[in-house]
């Protein structure tokens, strides 16, 4: 098992899970998303899809 935060923290709940196409936008996609430390932006991003197609086209631009 991993020795970082979120290991501790057990068992998570999956959600929600999106297919963003490749493994360098969904980096990307993580990264915006952890340095938002909010859970209620991601309580808003598991609920409303224009939020998350915010965030791709936010991602996939650079």
């Amino acid at each position: 098992l991993g020795t970082g935060f979120t290991s501790n923290h057990r068992p998570w709940a999956l959600m929600k899970s999106y297919d963003v196409g490749n493994s360098s936008l969904a980096h990307r996609v993580e990264k915006y998303i952890k340095k938002k430390k909010s859970r209620v932006f991601i309580k808003k991003l598991i609920y409303d899809d224009t939020l998350w197609e915010y965030v791709i086209e936010k991602c996939s631009a650079g």
